[in-house]
């Protein structure tokens, strides 16, 4: 899915066996960057969310397939 179609609750896979609910998103640089907050499924909602990246609206950031998590 490309960076910018993300949203709040998008399930990506940093890797294989980490999957992260993403929390929040930032648009910089007039959009043409989103930097993308994460915090990992199986987190407790008082842990801190951790950064995923930034990345280009265009980039395709891997999601978990529909209803996989």
């Amino acid at each position: 899915m490309p960076a910018s179609e993300l949203r709040p609750g998008h399930v990506v896979m940093e890797s294989d066996d980490h999957p992260a609910v993403v929390v929040r998103i930032v648009q910089l640089y007039g959009g043409h960057a989103v930097r993308i907050y994460a915090r990992y499924i199986w987190s407790a909602t008082t842990e801190p969310d951790w950064e995923l990246g930034t990345f280009r609206p265009d980039s395709r950031i891997p999601t978990a397939k529909k209803g996989q998590y």
